[in-house]
């Protein structure tokens, strides 16, 4: 926190649903059964109601959130808009993986939650917040429990002064509901002198450690334990204005442990020999484990040079045992090419995400820094993102989108804005785009995942030679209204115009997705079953790949097969999605008949009506063989009895893992055919029927019509 506190943040990005591709020629996408709505432009969760009421300056700031294991994601906030006593935290809750958000309860100090009078002075729950869920439990305090560490305090003795500051642990088993005051983890005087500030939670070692800032004075500490040493005179002495970072740990019942540094700072001269530690105000703290076994810590720091440090330490109970006092500067870990070092500006956050992966931004840059391989020499790519800078920018990964959602607060009286930014391997189907012409499939050049701002500060987007192993060759497809853009799997980037210059000849460039125009695209199906790109900032330009290997570009419509893509899905990224399975020579949708849900009910073709025995998830089984299972019944498609003739219909039944309930997709253009593992018979109608109620079967494969089928994805990420 910065001195004048002490004396004084789906495809949604790549997740986003992809409602139908309709088959009409013309029509690009219908509606998407998900509710979720994919917003990657800044929107307001908060407006402060009376700003002339706020009791301090700035007035709303340090959004902080949390996902829980049912999806549920928390956010709160400080408001410090009315009286300091009696102030409350707001607590904020989406259902929606962060799509749109809710207040949910006001979270009251603890002198009106409990009737301990340990806690009887801390009337105003003020700033500072931090959640944490538990991952296992910790004393009586289960797994999936929802914590909340803040600083509290009582009244205002005048001049902008809190008394009796102190981080306080809440904690709720309703999934943010309702809450109960756990334990006091750290004590501070006033605001003016020695007050404790920004906690951070973890597990480690099954204990739960606090971190957090501290302005009590310590004349030193001991370099093997960490074990800082009070001033005596703490509570007379002139206060240094200093601050160290600390750690206390807890094992579920009793108390804290005693403080143990982790970050000292300079050491400070305070006349007559005397010295204290705390110099440049370390700040902030935020650690996340790498991938080579270390830890990484971050923080700020008002001591001269890059004003955000970091430390590396095999444990992170033992940071005071490296980096010297006060770190290395931020800017000093390694960027990739083109990237520009690590923002600084204070208020630096980081987070691991799932695969290892770090991301990290700070108050100096709008952009964020992703490490894709966790490791603590790894070397740091810069990504563009849609919402703006500012002191408080949280960081949330979200477990069912893949994405981050970045939580703002600028330094003022908010508003409090959130927004959702794509980096890469998100959740949700992926597609090749193949170009009818080249036989090539869309891609960024050399295999870029950044901005073209950071790969050469050229439009990038060409054709090449198809590599499934190669994610940036592989695109959500991110539905807005009727349009959609093309979110990269490589690194979340968006399909968009050169300088968002929608004029024939342009070419094509990845940038992050910020809304524009210039990345929404119409996919305009032909009669053949391929489909145009077609430019929304201009309706009468598509995206044309005239040479293999050449760039993509704008162009005006023609019959040339240059403007012509088959979309190939990757059937890996399937789970969750639900697809219409379309006869080619008919038009007509699989289906159940009746829409029974009984084992050995016969599949068959019907004119499609949405009702969910017409919906269907095939995705990759442990053995890379395709499964197809029927939204309405949960059972799979199978071959009667398991028969390998052709003729043998096909029907549902429950999944045991049967030969005949495996299946090929092999792509025929923009069609497929569905071989049957166990027979090696084909997937079509009898007769070649083109009637309601024809029963599909298997049978020899001949390249006709009714053995050719299109998924097109009608809900899912």
């Amino acid at each position: 926190m910065k001195r004048a506190f002490s004396a004084r943040r789906l495809a949604r990005a790549a997740v986003a649903c992809v409602a139908s591709l309709a088959l009409a020629a013309g029509l690009a996408l219908a509606t998407s059964s998900s509710a979720a709505a994919y917003q990657p432009t800044e929107q307001t969760a908060y407006t402060a109601q009376n700003p002339s009421s706020c009791n301090k300056s700035p007035c709303i700031l340090y959004p902080k959130s949390a996902q829980l294991p049912s999806g549920r994601l928390v956010m709160t906030f400080e408001d410090s808009e009315g009286a300091v006593v009696g102030q409350s935290m707001p607590i904020y809750s989406s259902d929606d993986l962060g799509d749109t958000w809710q207040k949910l309860t006001d979270l009251k100090a603890p002198a009106y939650v409990t009737s301990d009078s340990a806690y009887a002075a801390y009337t105003s729950n003020w700033t500072n917040p931090y959640f944490y869920v538990l991952p296992q439990a910790v004393g009586s305090l289960a797994a999936g429990t929802l914590l909340l560490a803040d600083v509290v305090s009582g009244a205002d003795s005048g001049g902008g002064n809190r008394q009796n500051l102190a981080i306080v642990l809440y904690a709720s088993t309703d999934q943010g509901a309702t809450w109960s005051v756990v334990s006091t983890i750290a004590t501070g005087r006033n605001q003016a002198n020695d007050p404790v500030w920004e906690p951070y939670l973890m597990m480690y070692q099954g204990q739960l450690v606090c971190y957090y800032s501290d302005e009590n004075d310590y004349l030193s500490y001991n370099s093997s334990t960490g074990v800082p040493t009070i001033d005596p005179d703490n509570t007379t002495a002139t206060d240094s204005g200093g601050q160290v970072l600390l750690h206390k740990t807890w094992s579920g019942s009793g108390a804290w442990s005693s403080p143990v540094v982790d970050v000292a700072g300079d050491t400070v001269s305070m006349g007559g020999g005397k010295t204290e530690i705390g110099g440049g105000r370390p700040g902030m703290t935020n650690i996340v484990p790498t991938t080579d076994g270390k830890w990484l810590l971050t923080y700020e720091y008002w001591g001269g040079g890059d004003n955000v440090r970091y430390k590396i330490a095999s444990s992170p109970l033992q940071f005071y045992a490296t980096g010297g006092a006060a770190g290395t500067g931020i800017t000093a870990l390694p960027v990739s090419s083109g990237s520009g070092t690590l923002a600084r500006g204070g208020s630096p956050v980081l987070v691991a995400r799932p695969d290892g992966s770090l991301v990290y931004n700070a108050a100096g840059s709008a952009d964020v820094w992703v490490n894709p391989s966790g490791s603590s020499s790894g070397a740091w790519k810069e990504y563009k993102t849609s919402m703006p800078s500012g002191y408080s920018r949280n960081l949330q990964y979200v477990s069912g989108t893949g994405s981050m959602t970045i939580i703002r607060a600028p330094w003022g009286t908010g508003p409090v804005t959130y927004g959702q930014v794509d980096l890469g391997n998100s959740n949700g189907v992926y597609y090749a785009l193949v170009n009818r012409s080249t036989g090539q499939v869309l891609s960024p050049q050399n295999g870029n995942t950044q901005d073209a701002a950071f790969t050469g500060n050229v439009p990038d987007v060409i054709t090449q030679a198809r590599n499934d192993a190669n994610a940036a060759q592989w695109w959500h497809l991110a539905r807005k209204g009727s349009s959609v853009t093309l979110l990269n799997k490589g690194g979340g980037r968006a399909v968009g115009i050169w300088q968002g210059n929608a004029s024939a000849g342009a070419k094509l460039t990845q940038w992050v997705d910020d809304g524009g125009s210039d990345k929404l695209w119409n996919l305009v199906q032909t009669t053949d079953g391929y489909y145009r790109l077609q430019s929304t900032a201009n309706t009468s330009l598509y995206a044309t790949a005239a040479t293999a290997g050449g760039a993509v570009s704008l162009q005006s419509v023609t019959d040339a097969t240059a403007q012509q893509w088959q979309l190939v899905i990757d059937f890996a990224s399937t789970a969750g999605a639900y697809f219409k399975v379309v006869n080619r020579n008919s038009s007509k949708t699989l289906g159940v008949s009746g829409a029974s849900t009984a084992n050995g009910a016969s599949i068959v073709q019907w004119t499609y009506t949405g009702s969910t025995d017409q919906l269907w998830n095939v995705a990759l089984n442990s053995s890379g063989k395709a499964v197809i299972t029927n939204n309405n019944s949960a059972k799979v498609v199978g071959v009667y009895q398991g028969s390998t003739s052709a003729g043998t219909r096909t029907v549902q039944w429950s999944n045991t893992g049967a030969a005949d309930q495996q299946w090929t997709f092999a792509s025929s253009g923009p069609y497929y055919t569905v071989q049957n593992l166990n027979s090696g018979l084909y997937l079509g109608v009898s007769g070649g029927s083109t009637a309601d109620g024809a029963t599909v079967l298997q049978w020899t494969g001949s390249g006709s019509l009714d053995q050719q089928w299109q998924l097109v994805q009608v809900s899912g990420m």
